[in-house]
């Protein structure tokens, strides 16, 4: 199915709701794909700006835009008396599939300063609560390093946006707020 926005600046939201974060803006007739309706929301799938949900009666169904085929004309010719055989050409088909899903997240966990001998995206992580006296790396932390070491050890609230790329262990939240939690 595809949709086209009714207004201007329409708000494209990261979840189906009010009381999720504005991410971005249809213009008036900007066309989209849609990939599920969920209510009074329609979820869309990327644009060049950006992608999430969008209230369904800001957009109007509008008929996917046909293809025509390509036309393919062809001259009979007789071939040469003698051709060198063809050339061998040795082809490679090298696939480039990245996705990344990004979402607004709120989440509690342990802040800690990564080890400086392990290979990490950033320099800080979010851990579960002790697990039969264990922790577990939640995601990785995006965040200006200023001011972070009254952190250290303590139960926080992350706000951010979550980074999550196909292929990658844990995702990486790009840090809008941090708090400790008491």
């Amino acid at each position: 199915k595809d949709g086209a926005a009714t207004t201007d600046a329409v708000n494209v939201r990261s979840g189906p709701g009010m009381n999720f974060k504005d991410i971005g803006k249809l213009d008036k007739g900007q066309q989209v794909e849609v990939v599920k309706v969920e209510g009074e929301w329609t979820r869309i799938k990327p644009t060049a700006q950006c992608f999430g949900w969008v209230a369904a009666d800001l957009l109007e169904a509008v008929a996917p835009v046909p293809v025509a085929p390509p036309v393919i004309t062809s001259e009979v010719v007789p071939p040469p008396a003698a051709l060198p055989p063809p050339p061998i050409i040795e082809t490679r088909t090298v696939e480039v599939e990245v996705e990344v899903q990004v979402q607004y997240v709120v989440k509690d966990g342990i802040f800690r300063k990564v080890d400086g001998a392990e290979k990490t995206p950033t320099a800080y992580e979010l851990l579960t609560q002790d697990v039969e006296r264990r922790q577990y790396r939640i995601a990785f932390l995006d965040v200006k390093d200023s001011g972070l070491e009254r952190f250290q050890g303590k139960h926080v609230r992350v706000l951010g946006n979550e980074r999550w790329r196909k292929g990658e262990r844990y995702p990486v939240i790009v840090v809008e707020r941090l708090e400790q939690v008491w």
